[in-house]
């Protein structure tokens, strides 16, 4: 098992290469080749003194340090923190190599795309409470969508889209705009807009953002994280 930490400190008399090198030797299963590679991957320079690095260098110590020993399973707290966008993506390769390795990667993080991008199962932690767990898919499926209806001729929003029970809001903008947020199956809303006079219906696809907005209410703005594996 390897565990990088939200807060990693180090001793910051030691080189980046003395602390990997005497986490190596605490480990004992390290191949020296693979933690050169990952280094080179995460831009990080062996010759530095910890006590001068910035905070994305400092996570990228501790990145090689978790992942250099191939364990069988790593626990992340964060681990993209400080980090800029290109070796963000870098580490999401790293994430789905271990995943093909067949490693296993517990994941905590508040960049939802980061969690998009690289989950198998997703756990929604609310004060101290999962409050939802399952695919990816699952929870997409669980989102509320913003649909946005554009007509071509002056209309209202009929009271049967109003008593729809997917509709969580509606409001008409303008006499041709309807801005909708909807959550569930979309044909019911679907078979009640075909008798209004629709130009275009724009819905993007939902994404874990808007997922998992949805379990917290307007009353509670507690930050949450999220783990997944």
């Amino acid at each position: 098992m390897a565990y990088l930490p939200a807060e990693l400190h180090l001793d910051g008399q030691l080189s980046v290469a003395q602390t990997l090198e005497f986490w190596s030797r605490v480990r004992r299963d390290v191949d020296a080749s693979y933690r050169d590679e990952l280094c080179q991957r995460l831009g990080l320079d062996p010759s530095r003194t910890t006590r001068n690095l910035s905070t994305g260098n400092k996570r990228k110590v501790g990145l090689v340090g978790a992942f250099m020993s191939r364990p069988e399973l790593l626990i992340l707290d964060e681990p993209t923190n400080g980090l800029d966008p290109l070796l963000q993506d870098e580490f999401q390769k790293l994430v789905n190599e271990c995943r093909y390795q067949g490693q296993s990667v517990l994941l905590s993080s508040h960049i939802l795309s980061e969690i998009e991008a690289v989950a198998d199962s997703v756990a929604v932690i609310r004060s101290g409470r999962i409050v939802a767990r399952g695919s990816m898919a699952s929870l997409l499926k669980r989102s509320e969508c913003e649909i946005r209806v554009r007509l071509n001729a002056p209309a209202t929003v009929p009271e049967q889209i109003r008593q729809l029970p997917g509709l969580r809001s509606v409001e008409l903008r303008s006499s041709e705009v309807i801005d909708i947020v909807w959550s569930g199956p979309v044909q019911p809303l679907l078979r009640e807009l075909a008798h209004l006079p629709v130009d275009s219906i724009l819905a993007p696809e939902p994404n874990l953002s808007e997922a998992f907005k949805g379990y917290y209410s307007a009353e509670d703005r507690a930050a949450p994280s999220v783990e997944t594996a």
